[in-house]
């Protein structure tokens, strides 16, 4: 059973998420471009364990680890992985 669904156009998505001023269009792009990849392509991620629903709201929620993302990949580094886990 689903409780929301979230249609959107992935372009549309990356092209909501206030840019930080600092930032370059082009960078925040491919940095916001990604941090969506990476979560929506988990192989096992079908929002069936509190750790991918997690990671799912994340994504489509809360905006504002995409700048983080943007932030890091502009001091060389980069993004291997998502992962959720509750605090201790």
């Amino acid at each position: 059973m689903l409780d929301q669904i979230y249609p959107f156009q992935r372009d549309q998505l990356i092209k909501a998420i206030p840019r930080p001023q600092k930032m370059k269009e082009e960078e925040f792009s491919h940095a916001a471009e990604e941090l969506l990849g990476k979560t929506m392509y988990m192989t096992d991620n079908a929002g069936a364990t509190d750790e991918h629903r997690a990671s799912n709201y994340l994504a489509m929620r809360y905006l504002a680890i995409y700048a983080k993302a943007a932030e890091e990949f502009a001091e060389d580094h980069s993004l291997t992985g998502v992962e959720c886990a509750p605090l201790p």
